[in-house]
């Protein structure tokens, strides 16, 4: 005759005094990215309108100032 087979059990078993378990996160912190600063030719700029040709010189100026805003 065959006999019937037991029921495995139902994981996870809770007993009592057992701690469940508890997930673990981890955050990895902020990475900054930082560049070098643009040249920006202002000084070179300011001597061509001055010295040289001033309408190169004011664009020249203006392209200068527009980087560093």
């Amino acid at each position: 005759m065959l006999q019937p087979q037991p029921q495995p059990p139902i994981y996870p078993l809770s007993y009592p005094n057992q701690a469940v378990p508890q997930a673990v996160v981890t955050v990895q912190p902020a990475v900054r990215v930082t560049t070098a600063p643009l040249p920006d030719y202002l000084c070179y700029s300011i001597f061509t309108m001055i010295c040289c040709c001033l309408p190169l010189g004011l664009a020249a100026l203006i392209f200068s100032i527009s980087l560093n805003i």
